[in-house]
């Protein structure tokens, strides 16, 4: 991300993801991101579950939340009480909000 003429990055491949794992893809599409009026970012992510990325652990959708980290918004096992188990979570273009609130194309 860039801000006022900084790059930064919100997340790398390799890196541990929050919940466990190491983020492994994040698509090749453009889009595969939001950014919401409060500079937030949401992205998807897939997942491996070792140090050498080649274990598939899952996928997940993650919103960077500035300076404190990034925080997982639902990844594969989490546990929707009254719903059930996410089995996994596309990573396609998910929308960031002008009230900040996050969406994906799965609503």
């Amino acid at each position: 991300m860039n801000r006022k003429g900084v790059n930064s990055a919100v997340a790398r491949t390799g890196e541990p993801a929050p919940g466990g794992g190491n983020y492994f893809n994040f698509g090749c599409n453009q889009g595969n991101y939001g950014i919401a009026d409060n500079g937030k970012i949401a992205f998807g992510a897939v997942l491996a579950s070792d140090g050498d990325d080649n274990t598939w652990e899952g996928s997940g959708m993650f919103v960077s939340a500035g300076p404190g980290g990034t925080v997982a918004l639902a990844r594969t096992g989490t546990v929707l009480p009254g719903i059930g188990t996410v089995a996994s979570v596309g990573y396609n273009a998910p929308c960031a909000a002008a009230t900040g609130g996050l969406i994906n194309n799965r609503g």
